[in-house]
């Protein structure tokens, strides 16, 4: 049953995509040096929805659902991050997403009681990170999202709600501190 949800929920291209995901990344995610950042980028241009200029991926980088992704130029993304495409995702240039970042555009809803968690609709909602942004270590973006420009998310944070532009937020939930000049 769950076989046949994955193939009701999704496009020949993106099942495509999915086994690409599933199958190449695991090997190149550990290539080390400019030989793995080339190919990593290269892989990850042919199966986002767009991926703009040179970006930086780091080794151990999963990208999930990466049809739904679509990124500007100069994106850098360290070790660890965990990036789900399947509600959208959209990054603009100058873009640098740190260590164990999680950005995730889907989340299971829990409102049946008839059904298993696994079995439970999901629900999508484009995340939308704007130019000149700077997420740090371990953040978390939850689905619905939507970052302005010129936006520093602090280590740890987790972003339930909207961060306005030129601003700095902080904490659990994140909340914006002070104006980023």
């Amino acid at each position: 049953m769950l076989l046949a949800k994955i193939f009701r929920e999704n496009t020949p291209k993106q099942l495509m995509v999915l086994a690409l995901e599933q199958w190449i990344q695991p090997f190149i995610a550990w290539i080390p040096g400019i030989t793995g950042f080339t190919i990593r980028y290269v892989f990850f241009k042919l199966i986002f929805n767009h991926l703009g200029g040179f970006s930086y991926i780091a080794p151990s980088v999963t990208m999930q659902r990466s049809y739904g992704i679509r990124a500007g130029k100069r994106l850098a993304v360290n070790r660890g991050a965990i990036i789900d495409g399947k509600g959208n995702i959209q990054i603009g240039d100058n873009v640098l997403i740190g260590p164990y970042v999680v950005i995730t555009s889907a989340q299971h809803s829990f409102d049946r009681a008839d059904l298993p968690m696994i079995m439970q609709v999901e629900t999508k909602k484009e995340v939308v990170i704007g130019n000149d942004v700077w997420i740090g270590a371990h953040a978390v973006i939850l689905p619905g999202v939507h970052i302005g420009d010129r936006v520093i998310i602090g280590a740890g944070s987790i972003v339930s709600h909207d961060i306005e532009a030129h601003s700095i937020a902080v904490g659990v939930p994140a909340k914006v501190i002070k104006p980023l000049i």
